[in-house]
């Protein structure tokens, strides 16, 4: 699932067209970003259940 990072346009003014290429690489700068989120919030929670364990 991709989302779309880009903020609502209410109108077309300062919407500049970008290449093929920049927008692959802006899905895959978007995807790894969405990755990392996943990954920070999997080690908090391990954290946080080794914390309430006392197994830390």
């Amino acid at each position: 699932r991709i989302l779309n990072m880009k903020p609502p346009a209410h109108n077309n003014e300062g919407v500049q067209e970008i290449s093929q290429e920049e927008g692959e690489r802006n899905v895959a700068t978007a995807i790894c970003v969405q990755l990392a989120g996943r990954a920070i919030i999997r080690v908090v929670s391990r954290c946080e259940e080794a914390q309430d364990n006392c197994n830390l």
